[in-house]
């Protein structure tokens, strides 16, 4: 599976594990959309702001994983976590907003990150998970 490097437009960002889904700007989204979808697949805003797409296996194994930074440290999200093919539809599991202003890792992050919320000294660990 190949990667693509991406660099979020904010310089915030925040983690809630209560979170179904990434919230990301409509700026970073669109990066995302154009790069993957936009004239190569069928594709729909849906009223919740996922988009969903009409797509064959073949063209839901080209898309790759996502590959950003925060801070310094390196950070990937699978295919599989952003990108989810049911049938022929595949939807791109990150909600998007024009005024959004930072990105929210939501838990399809963490699905492979093992993370550590220390509220007393206002930090969090963030480590690949070895699930």
């Amino acid at each position: 599976m190949g990667l693509f490097e991406f660099t979020p437009s904010v310089k915030t960002v925040m983690a809630d594990s209560g979170t179904s889904l990434n919230m990301i700007p409509d700026e970073d989204f669109y990066k995302i959309f154009n790069e993957f979808m936009n004239g190569k697949m069928r594709c729909r805003l849906l009223p919740n702001t996922l988009m969903s797409c009409d797509c064959t296996k073949a063209e839901h194994l080209r898309v790759p994983a996502i590959f950003f930074k925060i801070g310094d440290d390196d950070y990937m999200i699978s295919r599989e976590n952003w990108f989810e093919r049911v049938g022929n539809q595949c939807t791109i599991k990150f909600m998007h907003s024009p005024h959004e202003e930072q990105w929210i890792l939501g838990l399809n992050f963490f699905h492979s990150y093992y993370t550590v919320f220390d509220y007393e000294n206002m930090r969090i660990g963030i480590t690949p998970s070895i699930n």
